[in-house]
């Protein structure tokens, strides 16, 4: 193929990048079921990042909530491999959004401008998906920290909105919006922690 001198591969004819995009989601998924899941932990492999930042990964809990951004480090030359990866403790990662370089493969050329960073993917890591209710991170909604949800937390999370207090800014952007509702209203409704 036109420009497959220079992607190196660590685990060659597993190479991919979405088309027409550099954005790719991932959503975990119980094994052998359409049932929402949670990992310990996510890694990629990408292949010629030539530029710091033009590689990374999001990871989200169940609620949408940011756990993180990580960018992959650059290497110089064609046909490099670098990796990125986050593990943690419990299995707290819903979801995982991966931008893979600065300008997406069109299925035509690869050769771009300067300052341009075709990057594709090579290998997905991810700890076994399991159940969103054997475990996981606090409760968004527990706002009082007692481990039980009732009339307390939704007062201090409707206090909190009203008065523009980022403590109800359950989704970490900054802004309170419809998301912090949302979130709040299902972990609620879910009834965590148990």
């Amino acid at each position: 193929a036109a420009g497959s001198d220079l992607f190196g591969t660590f685990s060659p004819e597993r190479l991919f990048t979405p088309l027409g995009s550099t954005v790719t989601h991932v959503d975990f998924f119980i094994p052998g079921s359409d049932d929402d899941g949670l990992s310990r932990g996510f890694g990629v492999v990408f292949t010629d990042v030539d530029y710091e930042g033009s590689a990374a990964i999001e990871l989200f809990d169940q609620w949408g909530g940011l756990l993180g951004y990580y960018e992959a480090p650059a290497a110089e030359g064609d046909e490099t491999l670098s990796f990125i990866g986050v593990s943690y403790d419990d299995a707290v990662v819903a979801s995982v959004t991966i931008y893979s370089g600065n300008v997406p493969v069109d299925g035509v050329a690869l050769e771009g401008e300067p300052g341009d960073d075709i990057v594709a993917m090579d290998d997905f890591i991810f700890g076994e998906p399991v159940n969103l209710n054997s475990c996981g991170p606090e409760c968004p909604a527990d706002l009082t920290g007692d481990g039980i949800l009732d009339l307390a937390d939704l007062s201090v999370f409707v206090i909190a909105f009203s008065s523009q207090d980022l403590e109800a800014d359950l989704n970490d952007d900054g802004i309170l919006d419809l998301g912090d509702i949302q979130i709040f209203v299902e972990a609620y409704i879910d009834g965590c922690p148990e």
